[in-house]
């Protein structure tokens, strides 16, 4: 995307703590990718050594500042946006005319969900070598099983919250007022080409 955009910035939405960025960062750098990275956030939190360069002020994915510039990317959070708000952070890219990439580490399909019911194990197997290791996380973890529940329970909204490809494609099917019919027929082509791929 970087390349056939001809930019060197990506605009981070939604980073959180901003770590998965380093880990992409780490991958681009294996391409000779090094590009200009500004994390943003809702509800920001930047650390005192933040690299990449963190915004400090809260952004909104569905009404971005127009001084940020880039690529933009949704990294395993796009799945919490209503309708709505999704369809608001496609056409606000869409005006600004800035590309926009999301990513999600889940899907809604029969096998993800039934892989959900395998989260509490990765909870309860590895809790007694967390360190420090006190008395309530060995309570909340195997006497009243809320942790392993609750890891459950978010995988599992998570994968049923998830868009599927002609999800996406409808969502984006009203911006064409936006971009004059040329983007869209881009993105058209862009989602069949990625359904094709994860067939």
């Amino acid at each position: 995307m970087l390349n056939e955009c001809g930019g060197d910035r990506i605009v981070d939405i939604g980073s959180g703590s901003g770590r998965p960025m380093q880990l992409v960062l780490t991958e681009l750098a294996k391409l000779g990718l090094r590009p200009q990275v500004t994390l943003t956030d809702l509800y920001p939190s930047p650390e005192a050594d933040s690299s990449p360069d963190y915004w400090p002020e809260p952004v909104c994915a569905t009404n971005v500042p127009p001084v940020l510039r880039g690529v933009r990317t949704l990294f395993a959070c796009f799945h919490h946006f209503n309708p709505p708000m999704a369809r608001a952070v496609f056409r606000d890219a869409f005006a600004q005319r800035q590309p926009i990439c999301i990513f999600e580490a889940t899907s809604r399909t029969p096998p993800a969900i039934a892989a959900a019911f395998a989260i509490p194990f990765f909870v309860l197997l590895p809790a007694p070598r967390v360190r420090p290791l006190s008395s309530s996380q060995i309570g909340l973890t195997y006497l009243v099983p809320i942790m392993p529940l609750l890891a459950l329970w978010d995988g599992l909204v998570s994968r049923l919250r998830t868009y599927s490809i002609v999800e996406l494609q409808a969502l984006t099917r009203d911006c064409a007022e936006v971009s004059a019919g040329a983007l869209q027929h881009f993105l058209s082509a862009w989602f069949a080409a990625l359904g094709e791929k994860l067939a």
